[in-house]
């Protein structure tokens, strides 16, 4: 039998019943806060063509924690 392109990806399945289902698993993503949630509200709401580029693009959570970590260094450039 001829593998499924999920089997050629690296993909494993796991069975439960009589039914073999995928094995996947959600990357892991930085807290964003309580600026974060709000930033992510304002461009739902007020840029939806953006919120929905990078919701399709799965920047969301890379956008997010790359301004914690830009805030993090701002705030220990401050206090050095």
């Amino acid at each position: 039998m001829e593998k499924s392109t999920f089997e050629q990806m690296g993909g494993t399945y796991y069975q439960q019943g009589d039914y073999f289902l995928p094995n996947f698993s959600v990357p892991e993503s930085a807290p964003v806060g309580i600026w974060g949630v709000r930033h992510l509200c304002y461009l739902k709401k007020h840029r939806q063509a953006i919120y929905t580029a990078m919701l399709l693009s799965d920047m969301l959570n890379f956008l997010q924690a790359n301004n914690i970590m830009d805030s993090r260094r701002m705030i220990l450039a401050l206090w050095l």
